[in-house]
Protein backbone atom coordinates (compact mmCIF):
# COMPACT_ATOMS: atom_id res chain seq x y z
CA UNK A 1 0.00 0.00 0.00
CA UNK A 2 1.31 3.32 -1.05
CA UNK A 3 0.32 6.58 0.79
CA UNK A 4 1.01 9.78 -0.64
CA UNK A 5 -0.45 13.87 0.66
CA UNK A 6 -2.66 11.78 3.45
CA UNK A 7 -4.32 9.25 1.03
CA UNK A 8 -3.96 5.78 -0.30
CA UNK A 9 -3.52 5.07 -3.64
CA UNK A 10 -5.10 2.86 -5.64
CA UNK A 11 -2.57 0.95 -8.36
CA UNK A 12 -3.35 -2.04 -10.27
CA UNK A 13 -2.98 -2.93 -13.92
CA UNK A 14 -4.81 -0.25 -16.52
CA UNK A 15 -8.22 -2.45 -18.38
CA UNK A 16 -8.51 -1.66 -21.55
CA UNK A 17 -11.38 1.21 -22.21
CA UNK A 18 -14.92 -0.37 -23.86
CA UNK A 19 -15.97 1.17 -26.60
CA UNK A 20 -17.60 4.84 -26.18
CA UNK A 21 -21.05 3.74 -25.81
CA UNK A 22 -23.92 5.66 -28.02
CA UNK A 23 -25.37 8.69 -27.24
CA UNK A 24 -28.88 8.16 -26.10
CA UNK A 25 -31.89 11.11 -25.68
CA UNK A 26 -31.44 12.86 -22.32
CA UNK A 27 -34.45 12.47 -20.10
CA UNK A 28 -35.40 14.70 -17.47
CA UNK A 29 -33.54 13.81 -13.77
CA UNK A 30 -31.00 10.78 -16.10
CA UNK A 31 -27.46 11.11 -16.31
CA UNK A 32 -26.33 10.79 -20.19
CA UNK A 33 -24.37 7.71 -20.11
CA UNK A 34 -21.72 9.23 -22.90
CA UNK A 35 -20.91 11.91 -20.82
CA UNK A 36 -19.90 10.17 -17.23
CA UNK A 37 -16.76 8.33 -16.01
CA UNK A 38 -13.75 8.58 -18.41
CA UNK A 39 -15.53 9.94 -21.15
CA UNK A 40 -15.92 13.06 -19.02
CA UNK A 41 -11.87 13.23 -19.04
CA UNK A 42 -9.77 15.19 -22.14
CA UNK A 43 -7.45 12.51 -23.59
CA UNK A 44 -3.64 14.10 -24.43
CA UNK A 45 -4.42 15.93 -27.68
CA UNK A 46 -1.50 13.48 -28.64
CA UNK A 47 -3.71 10.67 -28.44
CA UNK A 48 -6.07 11.81 -31.59
CA UNK A 49 -2.69 12.17 -33.82
CA UNK A 50 -1.24 9.79 -35.86
CA UNK A 51 -1.66 6.13 -35.37
CA UNK A 52 2.07 6.15 -33.88
CA UNK A 53 1.46 8.65 -31.37
CA UNK A 54 -2.30 7.24 -30.54
CA UNK A 55 -0.53 3.75 -29.64
CA UNK A 56 1.58 5.45 -27.32
CA UNK A 57 -1.72 5.93 -25.38
CA UNK A 58 -3.48 2.82 -25.92
CA UNK A 59 -4.36 1.46 -22.54
CA UNK A 60 -3.45 -2.17 -22.60
CA UNK A 61 -0.82 -4.46 -19.97
CA UNK A 62 1.87 -1.97 -19.62
CA UNK A 63 -0.34 0.69 -18.44
CA UNK A 64 -0.77 0.77 -14.95
CA UNK A 65 -3.76 2.55 -13.34
CA UNK A 66 -2.77 4.79 -10.43
CA UNK A 67 -6.43 6.13 -8.44
CA UNK A 68 -7.00 8.77 -5.31
CA UNK A 69 -4.45 10.59 -6.17
CA UNK A 70 -4.38 13.78 -4.03
CA UNK A 71 -5.70 16.56 -6.05
CA UNK A 72 -2.78 19.10 -5.95
CA UNK A 73 -0.47 15.89 -7.20
CA UNK A 74 1.49 16.86 -10.43
CA UNK A 75 2.83 14.40 -13.36
CA UNK A 76 6.21 14.95 -12.37
CA UNK A 77 5.41 13.83 -8.19
CA UNK A 78 3.80 10.30 -9.94
CA UNK A 79 7.02 9.48 -11.82
CA UNK A 80 9.00 9.46 -9.37
CA UNK A 81 6.84 7.41 -7.35
CA UNK A 82 7.22 4.80 -9.90
CA UNK A 83 10.69 5.65 -10.80
CA UNK A 84 12.23 2.94 -8.48
CA UNK A 85 10.97 0.25 -10.41
CA UNK A 86 12.20 1.78 -13.97
CA UNK A 87 11.65 4.99 -15.42
CA UNK A 88 7.75 5.12 -16.70
CA UNK A 89 7.30 5.79 -20.89
CA UNK A 90 5.23 8.78 -19.92
CA UNK A 91 2.95 9.82 -17.33
CA UNK A 92 -1.02 11.17 -17.39
CA UNK A 93 -3.12 12.48 -15.01
CA UNK A 94 -6.69 12.61 -15.69
CA UNK A 95 -8.43 16.30 -15.83
CA UNK A 96 -11.83 17.36 -16.00
CA UNK A 97 -12.61 19.37 -19.23
CA UNK A 98 -15.13 21.70 -17.59
CA UNK A 99 -12.68 22.77 -14.02
CA UNK A 100 -9.48 21.83 -15.60
CA UNK A 101 -8.99 20.49 -12.35
CA UNK A 102 -7.28 17.00 -11.57
CA UNK A 103 -9.97 14.24 -11.17
CA UNK A 104 -7.64 12.39 -8.77
CA UNK A 105 -6.57 9.72 -11.48
CA UNK A 106 -4.08 8.82 -13.90
CA UNK A 107 -1.90 6.51 -15.87
CA UNK A 108 1.66 5.67 -16.26
CA UNK A 109 2.88 3.57 -19.17
CA UNK A 110 5.45 1.10 -19.00
CA UNK A 111 8.18 -0.32 -21.49
CA UNK A 112 6.35 -3.86 -21.24
CA UNK A 113 3.41 -5.61 -19.65
CA UNK A 114 5.93 -8.11 -16.98
CA UNK A 115 7.41 -4.02 -15.80
CA UNK A 116 3.79 -3.05 -15.27
CA UNK A 117 3.46 -6.21 -13.24
CA UNK A 118 6.50 -6.30 -11.45
CA UNK A 119 5.89 -2.26 -10.19
CA UNK A 120 2.16 -3.07 -9.27
CA UNK A 121 3.15 -6.24 -7.02
CA UNK A 122 5.97 -4.15 -5.46
CA UNK A 123 4.30 -1.16 -4.59
CA UNK A 124 1.07 -3.12 -3.44
CA UNK A 125 3.15 -5.18 -0.81
CA UNK A 126 2.23 -4.75 2.59
CA UNK A 127 4.46 -2.33 4.74
CA UNK A 128 8.11 -3.89 5.83
CA UNK A 129 7.47 -4.90 9.97
CA UNK A 130 10.16 -2.28 12.27
CA UNK A 131 13.15 -4.13 13.14
CA UNK A 132 13.64 -5.98 16.45
CA UNK A 133 16.44 -4.05 18.44
CA UNK A 134 17.71 -7.67 18.43
CA UNK A 135 17.72 -7.61 14.28
CA UNK A 136 19.44 -4.13 14.43
CA UNK A 137 22.37 -5.02 16.19
CA UNK A 138 22.60 -8.42 14.27
CA UNK A 139 22.75 -6.49 11.36
CA UNK A 140 25.19 -3.32 12.55
CA UNK A 141 27.56 -6.50 13.39
CA UNK A 142 27.30 -8.06 9.92
CA UNK A 143 28.11 -5.36 8.48
CA UNK A 144 31.16 -4.36 11.04
CA UNK A 145 32.57 -8.03 9.58
CA UNK A 146 31.83 -7.36 5.93
CA UNK A 147 33.86 -3.67 6.19
CA UNK A 148 37.00 -5.88 7.92
CA UNK A 149 36.91 -8.48 4.68
CA UNK A 150 36.32 -6.18 2.55
CA UNK A 151 39.59 -4.26 4.06
CA UNK A 152 41.94 -7.36 4.35
CA UNK A 153 40.52 -10.68 3.35
CA UNK A 154 42.57 -12.39 6.12
CA UNK A 155 40.02 -11.75 8.21
CA UNK A 156 37.58 -13.93 7.28
CA UNK A 157 39.85 -16.48 8.84
CA UNK A 158 38.96 -15.57 12.33
CA UNK A 159 35.23 -15.85 11.64
CA UNK A 160 33.02 -18.26 12.87
CA UNK A 161 31.32 -19.86 10.65
CA UNK A 162 27.42 -19.18 11.66
CA UNK A 163 29.32 -15.90 11.89
CA UNK A 164 30.01 -16.03 8.18
CA UNK A 165 26.42 -16.99 7.40
CA UNK A 166 24.79 -14.22 9.23
CA UNK A 167 26.77 -11.69 7.64
CA UNK A 168 26.77 -12.97 3.77
CA UNK A 169 22.32 -12.68 5.59
CA UNK A 170 23.07 -9.01 5.27
CA UNK A 171 24.77 -8.93 2.66
CA UNK A 172 22.32 -10.45 0.17
CA UNK A 173 19.44 -8.45 2.25
CA UNK A 174 21.34 -5.28 1.30
CA UNK A 175 21.90 -5.80 -2.39
CA UNK A 176 18.16 -6.13 -2.59
CA UNK A 177 17.43 -9.99 -2.05
CA UNK A 178 14.27 -11.33 0.20
CA UNK A 179 16.91 -13.45 2.37
CA UNK A 180 15.95 -16.51 4.68
CA UNK A 181 18.74 -17.83 6.83
CA UNK A 182 18.14 -21.30 7.99
CA UNK A 183 17.99 -22.83 10.90
CA UNK A 184 21.36 -25.07 11.59
CA UNK A 185 21.28 -28.61 11.04
CA UNK A 186 17.32 -28.34 10.18
CA UNK A 187 18.47 -26.37 6.73
CA UNK A 188 17.92 -30.00 4.33
CA UNK A 189 20.80 -28.90 2.15
CA UNK A 190 20.55 -24.75 2.15
CA UNK A 191 22.03 -22.40 4.68
CA UNK A 192 20.14 -18.87 2.80
CA UNK A 193 17.14 -18.59 0.57
CA UNK A 194 17.40 -16.34 -1.48
CA UNK A 195 14.28 -14.78 -3.24
CA UNK A 196 13.54 -11.83 -5.41
CA UNK A 197 10.99 -11.29 -8.21
CA UNK A 198 11.45 -10.49 -12.06
CA UNK A 199 8.65 -9.43 -14.00
CA UNK A 200 6.30 -10.64 -11.87
CA UNK A 201 7.49 -13.73 -11.31
CA UNK A 202 9.06 -15.16 -7.98
CA UNK A 203 12.57 -17.05 -8.13
CA UNK A 204 14.28 -18.36 -5.44
CA UNK A 205 18.24 -19.60 -5.02
CA UNK A 206 19.84 -21.59 -2.50
CA UNK A 207 23.31 -20.47 -1.12
CA UNK A 208 25.29 -23.52 1.03
CA UNK A 209 28.19 -21.98 2.56
CA UNK A 210 31.34 -24.02 3.90
CA UNK A 211 33.74 -22.16 6.34
CA UNK A 212 36.23 -25.17 7.21
CA UNK A 213 38.57 -23.39 10.06
CA UNK A 214 40.89 -26.91 8.83
CA UNK A 215 41.31 -24.94 5.46
CA UNK A 216 40.45 -28.08 3.59
CA UNK A 217 38.64 -27.56 0.21
CA UNK A 218 35.51 -29.23 -0.40
CA UNK A 219 35.66 -32.13 -2.21
CA UNK A 220 32.69 -33.32 -5.59
CA UNK A 221 30.22 -35.10 -2.27
CA UNK A 222 29.01 -32.32 -0.63
CA UNK A 223 28.72 -30.20 -4.14
CA UNK A 224 26.56 -33.14 -5.41
CA UNK A 225 24.44 -32.99 -2.69
CA UNK A 226 23.89 -29.59 -3.12
CA UNK A 227 22.90 -29.42 -6.63
CA UNK A 228 20.41 -32.42 -5.93
CA UNK A 229 18.88 -30.24 -3.28
CA UNK A 230 18.81 -27.41 -6.09
CA UNK A 231 17.05 -29.64 -8.38
CA UNK A 232 14.39 -31.62 -6.10
CA UNK A 233 13.40 -28.33 -4.43
CA UNK A 234 12.85 -26.55 -8.00
CA UNK A 235 14.98 -23.72 -7.62
CA UNK A 236 15.98 -21.50 -10.00
CA UNK A 237 19.44 -22.18 -9.62
CA UNK A 238 22.53 -22.43 -6.60
CA UNK A 239 25.36 -20.72 -5.02
CA UNK A 240 27.84 -23.32 -3.40
CA UNK A 241 30.61 -20.74 -1.52
CA UNK A 242 33.60 -21.77 0.61
CA UNK A 243 36.30 -19.75 1.94
CA UNK A 244 38.98 -22.57 1.66
CA UNK A 245 38.16 -23.39 -2.07
CA UNK A 246 37.21 -26.71 -3.85
CA UNK A 247 39.56 -28.99 -4.24
CA UNK A 248 40.93 -29.81 -8.25
CA UNK A 249 38.97 -32.89 -8.37
CA UNK A 250 35.51 -31.22 -7.87
CA UNK A 251 36.54 -28.50 -10.32
CA UNK A 252 37.43 -31.06 -12.94
CA UNK A 253 33.96 -32.97 -12.44
CA UNK A 254 31.68 -29.70 -11.83
CA UNK A 255 31.92 -28.99 -15.73
CA UNK A 256 31.03 -32.21 -17.07
CA UNK A 257 27.73 -32.81 -14.75
CA UNK A 258 24.14 -31.19 -15.52
CA UNK A 259 24.62 -28.70 -12.43
CA UNK A 260 21.15 -27.24 -13.10
CA UNK A 261 22.25 -23.68 -12.38
CA UNK A 262 24.96 -24.41 -9.03
CA UNK A 263 27.57 -22.09 -9.59
CA UNK A 264 30.80 -22.58 -6.91
CA UNK A 265 32.53 -19.64 -5.13
CA UNK A 266 35.45 -19.07 -3.48
CA UNK A 267 37.07 -16.50 -0.99
CA UNK A 268 37.70 -14.27 -3.54
CA UNK A 269 33.65 -14.75 -4.13
CA UNK A 270 33.08 -14.01 -0.93
CA UNK A 271 35.43 -10.73 -0.39
CA UNK A 272 33.74 -9.10 -3.64
CA UNK A 273 29.96 -9.55 -2.07
CA UNK A 274 31.64 -7.83 0.98
CA UNK A 275 33.09 -4.82 -1.24
CA UNK A 276 30.67 -4.56 -4.01
CA UNK A 277 27.92 -4.70 -0.98
CA UNK A 278 29.33 -2.04 0.89
CA UNK A 279 29.70 0.10 -1.84
CA UNK A 280 26.35 0.37 -3.22
CA UNK A 281 24.28 3.96 -2.37
CA UNK A 282 22.39 3.16 1.07
CA UNK A 283 23.36 -0.57 0.97
CA UNK A 284 20.53 -1.16 -1.56
CA UNK A 285 20.80 -2.66 -4.83
CA UNK A 286 18.01 -0.90 -6.89
CA UNK A 287 17.68 -2.79 -10.01
CA UNK A 288 16.32 -6.35 -9.58
CA UNK A 289 17.03 -7.27 -13.24
CA UNK A 290 20.52 -7.54 -12.27
CA UNK A 291 20.57 -9.42 -9.03
CA UNK A 292 21.36 -12.94 -10.97
CA UNK A 293 24.13 -11.52 -12.27
CA UNK A 294 25.53 -9.68 -8.92
CA UNK A 295 25.29 -12.98 -7.62
CA UNK A 296 26.85 -15.36 -10.04
CA UNK A 297 29.58 -13.09 -11.42
CA UNK A 298 33.26 -14.00 -10.47
CA UNK A 299 31.99 -18.01 -10.15
CA UNK A 300 33.08 -21.19 -11.52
Amino acid sequence: MVEFGGRNLTISIAKPLAPRPPRRPFQHGQLDASKSDLWQTRLPDEAAGSSEQARKWEVDERTIYVGGLPYSMVESEVEDLFSSYGKPEHVWIAMDKMTGRSRGFGFTWTESPAAAQAAVSALNAPPELPLSPAEILRRCISRAFAELVAQDPTHLRTIEWRELEHMLRGIFDGLGFDTTLTESLKDGGKDLILRFTIHGREHDYFVEVKHWRSGKRVGEKPVRTFIDVVFRERARGGLFLSSSGFAEATLRWITGVERHGVRLGGEDKIVTLCRTYLQMPSGVWARQSHLEDLLFIGTV
